[in-house]
């Protein structure tokens, strides 16, 4: 009897545990898969949402993978794509994966497939960063009950090598430069396809994404190729920046060189032949010197999504101006000190001017803004200081370092990003936000001068763990990620991310859920307001921004780097788009 006994327990066991596991399976259009459940939220990783890219699929568009018919698991990431990480060469050239979590209400019959859906794209300059231990969705999903997707692309020279000799390699359209962008969007469509499999509802698809993500949701938004695939978008401290994208000159000046140093001749055969990190490194490291020589790139980071006149018709910012661009419900913002950023370098005149800190002189400034940072005249300078310098301040007690990080900042983000919310709001809802909170966690390598005390304040991706509740996945203490968030900073982070999943919700941060104890009323930005984050939230207008951008924004284009003459625009020409 006790042995009868132990045996029906353990078959009842068996089918306990055999009913979590059908619960954990997902029919795709590709295949069954199977992740893990805990508590309230399901997990998928390591997707593939198209072929591998290896071989004779390098450079050429994401393809359809071959489907399965095996239950194959999905409890594991998958490699992030190759990039150069300090003196080592890291993850794999296969590496177009995403990764979903999901509230188990999404997927109950109830539920209807009707969970809105976001659609996460990381920064990195478009040579770093993945989704591997890094942005786990499981917070957002669990507490606002929206399905979480992060994804992969591929980066670098692999992911945005422009050439008129790779358009052979697209014969349906013959773009070139964009295979980034390309992967990206091919994974909206594989949301769209199987979505509906954890309860998400595919035309309630929310793009948002920060520096190079938020550049290249300013591609999708300013190419008719993407819009099909969203609804809404929220772009962090990136949008519509002037390094958001490269002219084809740029892109086809990277990849002869690249061809000349591989001893490739014209053949693109070889290059294929050729192994993906020894590419990458070549391309990352070798190929992309600092400061840049006499007539090289004048926009862009080193490598950028390419106006190839197919995937990208012109430069964002230009397409945005013109009125070329999606119509969707946009939220967007810039933080505080984007530009400390700047100072996380190494090796060149630049760096080793920003790293005196504090004790920069006004010939050190001089130097930056004529020479070694951007290409200003000395007679301009003056007005750049009636406009950056309090005027209660002594001359002699300029913080030069500061005066520095916050023409950058606002040269290469914030400006672009009020420009833009400035031109969005005439056509569409729009909400502009300044994230002003210096984070009280150990701060990382790449903002500010490491080590030093008072360099960093709200910088660039200083935003990341509050938007994702701490589960950004950066180890910054050992310099390598982003601040840790900490107890008394929390209320902060649930409320921005009430507006963020609000906004994803129903296109408006204010509803349907109601905020925490510090939440305002955000109102849309044609009221010429925006919504500060600190300890406490404000909307004001941002006035003495907007003085500085006036000044800066006709500068258009500017190399930084190294000398150079050549702007895009003149500043008449350039008055017409602000």
């Amino acid at each position: 009897m006790g042995a009868s006994l132990v045996i029906r327990l353990w078959a009842t066991l068996l089918l306990v545990q055999a009913a979590a596991m059908i619960g954990e399976v997902r029919h795709l259009e590709e295949g069954p898969v199977q992740g893990t459940c805990s508590g309230t939220v399901c997990e998928f990783l390591g997707l593939p949402y198209a072929a591998a890219p290896v071989h004779d699929l390098r450079w050429r568009p994401p393809q359809a993978m071959t489907p399965w018919k095996t239950l194959r698991s999905a409890r594991a990431f998958g490699n992030n794509c190759l990039q150069v990480k300090g003196k080592s060469i890291i993850g794999n050239e296969d590496c177009l994966f995403l990764n979903i979590w999901a509230p188990r209400q999404c997927h109950s019959a109830a539920s209807n497939a009707s969970c809105s859906v976001m659609f996460w794209i990381h920064g990195g300059s478009y040579v770093t960063g993945g989704t591997k231990d890094m942005f786990n969705g499981t917070q957002l999903a669990k507490e606002f009950g929206v399905i979480i997707v992060t994804v992969n692309y591929r980066l670098g020279i692999l992911g945005f090598a422009g050439a008129d000799a790779l358009r052979t390699r697209d014969p349906s359209t013959n773009s070139t430069g964009n295979y980034g962008i390309q992967d990206q969007r091919a994974a909206m469509q594989w949301v769209h396809r199987n979505i509906h499999a954890f309860g998400g509802n595919s035309s309630e698809l929310v793009l948002f994404g920060e520096s190079a993500g938020a550049g290249s949701i300013a591609v999708h938004l300013t190419s008719p190729l993407s819009w099909p695939w969203y609804r809404r978008v929220i772009m962090q401290s990136g949008a519509f920046s002037y390094w958001n994208s490269q002219p084809m000159e740029d892109a086809e000046r990277q990849f002869q060189v690249l061809l000349e140093a591989t001893k490739c001749g014209h053949s693109i055969s070889c290059l294929l032949s050729k192994p993906a990190d020894e590419l990458t490194g070549l391309a990352t490291v070798e190929l992309n010197p600092e400061p840049l020589p006499e007539a090289w790139k004048a926009y862009g980071t080193f490598f950028s999504p390419t106006v190839d006149g197919i995937q990208l018709k012109d430069f964002p910012w230009k397409l945005l101006s013109d009125g070329r661009i999606n119509q969707v419900q946009v939220l967007l913002g810039f933080n505080k000190d984007e530009g400390t950023v700047l100072s996380a370098c190494e090796g060149t005149p630049k760096c080793q001017t920003l790293h005196k800190g504090s004790a920069m002189k006004e010939s050190d400034f001089k130097n930056l803004m004529t020479r070694d940072l951007f290409n200003i005249s000395e007679a301009e300078l003056p007005e750049l200081l009636n406009v950056y310098v309090p005027d209660s301040e002594e001359k002699d007690n300029h913080d030069w370092y500061w005066i520095v990080a916050e023409i950058y900042g606002d040269y290469s983000i914030a400006c672009p990003s009020l420009r833009a919310a400035d031109q969005l709001s005439n056509i569409t809802d729009t909400y502009l936000y300044r994230f002003a909170h210096t984070p009280k966690g150990h701060a990382p390598k790449w903002a500010g001068i490491f080590g030093e005390n008072g360099t960093v304040g709200a910088s660039h991706a200083a935003e990341l763990g509050f938007v994702w509740l701490g589960a950004d996945g950066w180890n910054a203490s050992t310099g390598d990620g982003g601040w840790e968030l900490q107890k008394d900073e929390r209320p902060l982070a649930e409320t921005m991310a009430t507006y963020w999943t609000n906004f994803a919700k129903s296109g408006n941060p204010n509803i349907p859920r109601n905020g925490t104890s510090l939440s305002v009323s955000w109102p849309m930005a044609h009221h010429a307001t925006t919504l500060t984050f600190a300890s406490s939230l404000d909307v004001a207008e941002l006035s003495h921004l907007r003085r500085r951008c006036k000044l800066l924004e006709p500068f258009g284009a500017m190399v930084e780097g190294y000398t150079q003459t050549r702007r895009l625009k003149s500043k008449d020409e350039f008055a017409l788009l602000i």
